[in-house]
């Protein structure tokens, strides 16, 4: 698996990178927690309707969607386990629950990927 350094409003974390389709599918099932600085960046081909879901999750997760210019375009705070959201996106970034909002996290924040 790749990993990442992610910046959202200026915010670091490091992140797992998920962009296969055995990647895309497996994602954060089965963890229990995340640290604060740790998250997982969900890369499609291209923008578009991006649905995720958190069934068979076993944690709550923040989950940030990201235009194609790399701004915040959406933010789903502690999605429980066992449902779906979606937006138009081109890539997702997820994190644990309350870091966008410890963060202060908002629509147009800047994101950068190295």
């Amino acid at each position: 698996t790749m990993n990442c350094t992610v910046s959202i409003a200026g915010h670091r974390l490091q992140c797992e990178v998920a962009r296969t389709p055995d990647e895309l599918s497996r994602g954060l099932l089965g963890r229990t927690w995340l640290r604060p600085d740790e998250g997982m960046l969900v890369v499609f081909p291209r923008e578009a309707h991006m649905e995720m879901h958190t069934l068979n999750m076993k944690m709550p997760i923040d989950i940030v969607f990201v235009s194609r210019d790399s701004r915040v375009c959406r933010v789903d705070r502690r999605v429980p386990p066992g449902r779906r959201v979606g937006h138009e996106a081109a890539f997702v970034v997820e994190v644990a629950a309350g870091w966008a909002e410890a963060h202060g996290i908002h629509i147009g924040d800047k994101v950068t990927v190295q």
